[in-house]
């Protein structure tokens, strides 16, 4: 078994008990430790509430230990005695177990991290000793190398929850006692990798459990990862009982999308065989969504030194081995990038680092503004990186939160995303693309996308990055297929004045066009960046991206979707998304949405993720009291087909969303 259980050993806060002159057992073997260096995997997010009937352990929650605590445990007058750890190690029925690897992992105070591992095993009687330990915080884990017997850790608790920690001030401590389950095991076979990634160790299971909590259950991932044989078979054992589900996928989370068995009950000892699992290899320009994850904030030095952004200069962002973008097999990444505490109005260019900027924008601001907008940028292929450069002659601060990747290679799947570098294809104030001249009210421009900026002919839908500018009148722009008829929502909105940006997916027409509608009683400017396309064909494969005519799935203001309303402060709406607006009933993996603030009492933002996932510390637009805010989201669908989205707000709002297309699991 691979597995990565000491992921725990950095997320502690928990019941600590303080060690002072134990006394040793008497008879019982001593072993001298030795130090071994601990890996220490990147801590979990998740902090469940509270635990079923029975379930041990205390939950899993982020913080270094509370070495204060005054808890203890089998205290007895302080004698000067050798240092030690003594205990015995049986089966839940009381017969001693031998040959059992006992570990004592050491956190150090300085580095805050567990750094050291004291190692010993257990005799005839199941007995063990630590000795000559160093004061200081440890964890105690009893391990059976050969799987009979399930791994636990003091004080018998499930590795899945966090344990009690020892804070160890000298002396002895004895009756650290473990009873031993036996073993549970989840069997089965994988099937659909190559040949060559299994024999590479290349896919893997992944371990989560359920939590019961006060309300609905919640899975948690466990850290712990088993490889899957070279012929496709796995067995995950060493398991306590428990309610498990296995989630399968590559080991560089990049190619094979992440599929999940069903709810697995384990009692002790048992074996559960699974059957089956397929894995479909995500197509070359395939999206991997992911959770949104900070990977910049100027303001907190996240990603970049602290400080805002100098008047014309640029920030290269790592964005490849970063919020779940893998290190290299990226092609672009999808960002939503916000703009905040600017001191003079510009723009934000986001391109491949070490590339030529490009003349084409992808936000705009004015002093003080906070603007939000998602970018579709392609990836240094040299360094992961991309720039974000602050074309303005005042500094400001920028965010940036991922939302997805592609996957690098050739696209020629149907469905298959082609990158492209910002190119101008629309600017009515130059004549570019159309006449020179603002668009009349309720008039339309017809733009040719296809053979223009790269885009190849027979490409279906393409991203562009409209904006508009130097409008006489508020109103909206609709974009949609030239010759086909005008859908019944908007792209972005707009007040007189004002220049207003957004990323737009759209299907393009036989002959490669689209329609750009100004919804206003006014004249405006508008201006459109292409940043990539979509090949032809009916998408087939993980990751391809099915194009739909904007619909409308939720208006808060209506009762479309959702009860007719304002979403109160700090509420969530739960949209659902599979088999509405022509998004198919299953195989769907993410859509993609425009939503819209409108009528907000209160400064905020909203974020949107799957339903069943955590809420993660990311926005997708940002609002004050009265503002009209659109802005497009690529988001995750949970397994029942729904996303949320969280009002961030001390003041109510109404939520619009419109849906322009979905990317498939296989």
């Amino acid at each position: 078994m691979t597995s990565t259980r000491r992921f725990l050993l950095a997320i502690v806060t928990t019941v600590v008990a303080v060690v002072v002159g134990f006394s040793v057992v008497p008879g019982a073997s001593a072993t001298t430790a030795s130090g071994d260096p601990v890996t220490v995997a990147t801590p979990h997010p998740a902090t469940p509430a509270a635990s079923r009937p029975g379930e041990s352990g205390t939950h899993i929650i982020t913080g270094a230990p509370p070495v204060t605590s005054s808890h203890t445990d089998n205290t007895v007058s302080p004698q000067v005695v050798p240092p030690s750890f003594t205990g015995h190690v049986t089966t839940i029925n009381g017969t001693p177990l031998a040959a059992i690897h006992m570990a004592a992992v050491e956190f150090d105070a300085t580095s805050g991290d567990f750094v050291t591992t004291y190692t010993t095993t257990t005799d005839a009687q199941g007995a063990y000793t630590f000795t000559n330990l160093p004061v200081d915080v440890y964890l105690i884990q009893a391990h059976d190398a050969t799987q009979q017997y399930a791994t636990m850790d003091y004080n018998n608790e499930s590795p899945y929850y966090q344990p009690d920690f020892i804070y160890f001030q000298g002396g002895s401590m004895y009756y650290l006692d473990f009873y031993l389950p036996v073993a549970a095991h989840i069997q089965g076979t994988v099937q659909g990798p190559s040949a060559a990634d299994f024999a590479a160790g290349d896919v893997k299971a992944e371990v989560e459990v359920l939590d019961y909590s006060t309300g609905s259950p919640v899975w948690f991932e466990t850290g712990d990862f088993w490889p899957v044989a070279s012929d496709g078979t796995f067995d995950v054992g060493d398991l306590p009982p428990d309610d498990y589900r296995l989630l399968f996928s590559d080991s560089s989370d990049s190619l094979y999308p992440t599929v999940s068995t069903s709810t697995v009950t384990l009692g002790e000892g048992q074996t559960f065989h699974v059957g089956t699992v397929s894995l479909t290899k995500t197509i070359n320009g395939g999206l991997r969504s992911l959770a949104p994850a900070r990977i910049l904030d100027t303001r907190s030095g996240i990603g970049a030194p602290t400080g805002a952004v100098a008047p014309n200069s640029f920030v290269a962002v790592q964005v490849a081995g970063q919020g779940g973008v893998p290190a290299s097999g990226v092609s672009a990444v999808v960002l939503n990038v916000t703009v905040a505490g600017s001191t003079g109005a510009g723009f934000v260019t986001a391109y491949a680092d070490g590339t030529t900027r490009p003349t084409a924008s992808n936000l705009n601001f004015v002093p003080g503004q906070i603007v939000p907008n998602l970018v579709v940028v392609p990836v240094s292929q040299v360094n992961g990186k991309v720039d974000l450069y602050n074309g303005s002659f005042g500094s400001t601060q920028l965010v940036a939160d991922v939302a997805g990747y592609y996957v690098s290679g050739t696209p020629t799947a149907p469905g298959a995303f082609g990158s492209l570098a910002p190119y101008r294809l629309l600017d009515t104030r130059s004549g570019v693309g159309a006449p020179t001249g603002a668009v009349a009210s309720n008039g339309v421009v017809a733009l040719q996308v296809t053979g223009q900026g790269g885009v190849p002919a027979g490409a279906t839908a393409a991203v562009l990055n409209v904006t508009v500018a130097g409008s006489s009148a508020e109103g909206f722009v609709t974009a949609y297929a030239d010759g086909s008829a005008r859908p019944t929502a908007s792209n972005l909105n707009f007040v007189p004045g004002q220049v207003v940006p957004n990323l737009v997916v759209v299907p393009l027409s036989a002959s490669g066009k689209v329609d750009l509608y100004n919804g206003s009683s006014g004249a405006t400017q508008l201006v459109a960046d292409v940043a990539g396309y979509y090949l032809p064909g009916i998408p087939s494969g993980a990751g391809a991206f099915g194009s739909l005519p904007p619909y409308r799935l939720l208006d808060t203001r209506s009762g479309i979707g959702a009860p007719q309303g304002p979403v109160a402060p700090h509420g969530v709406v739960q949209l659902h998304v599979l088999g509405q607006g022509g998004v198919p009933a299953s195989g769907v993996s993410a859509v993609v949405l425009n939503v819209t603030v409108a009528g907000s009492t209160g400064s905020g933002f909203v974020t949107a993720y799957a339903h069943e996932a955590d809420r993660p510390t990311a926005s997708n637009l940002n609002f004050v009291p009265g503002q009209i805010v659109p802005n497009l989201v690529v988001v995750p669908v949970d397994a029942d087909g729904y996303v949320d989205l969280y009002n961030g707000s001390a003041g109510s709002t109404q939520l619009v969303a419109d849906v322009a297309g979905w990317f498939g699991v296989g």
